[in-house]
This record gives structure tokens, sequence and C-alpha cells, in this order.
């Protein structure tokens, strides 16, 4: 189903960024972002997910979001395990 999205998602922003019109044509942007979704307490399920970064203990999520015009678009996501893993920003740029 996500395939499906992006491959609609890619040809419809194709056609935007391409389309003859009057005024400036949107352009493409992306944008890495670190989310952090804080959790107290004990999550035995999640022990080797919840980290502490910059202060705050939780599960950090780095999200690649498309956007185009108005539209935002949440790409990709990848979780950041920690210490002696990838950074955040290297996690945003490294593909599937």
């Amino acid at each position: 189903m996500i395939r499906i999205v992006r491959s609609h998602v890619l040809e419809t922003s194709l056609k935007v960024l391409s389309a003859e019109g009057k005024g400036r044509k949107p352009f493409l942007q992306v944008i890495i972002d670190l989310t952090t979704l804080e959790k107290r307490g004990k999550f035995k399920d999640f022990e080797d997910l919840i980290r502490v970064y910059n202060g705050k203990r939780g599960l950090h999520i780095v999200v690649v979001y498309l956007v185009v015009g108005k539209w935002r678009i949440p790409w990709n996501f990848r979780v950041w395990r920690g210490k002696g893993t990838p950074s955040p920003a290297q996690l945003g740029l490294k593909e599937r």
C-alpha cells in the first residue's frame, strides 16, 4: 500500500512541479525531523528502543517529509537506537 501511495504522490508532485502556469512554480523540499515520543515508566517490550537523547527519555523517530507547495507528506521513518548507531541525520539520509 505504501508503495502505491508513494508512486501516486511522486506522479502528482512531478505534475505540479512541471505544470505551466502563471506565477512561481512550487519547489520540492525534503525535511528531516527528529521526533521524540516521550515515555515514563517501564516498557519491557520496548527496552531496546527507549533511549535518552538531549535530556528526553523516549522513542526517538527520524521522519523524512516531502513538501511540495501546501502538501507535507511523511515519506519514511526510522527509529534511532542510541549511542554507537548512525546519528539521526545519517538515518534520515539512509536509503532502504
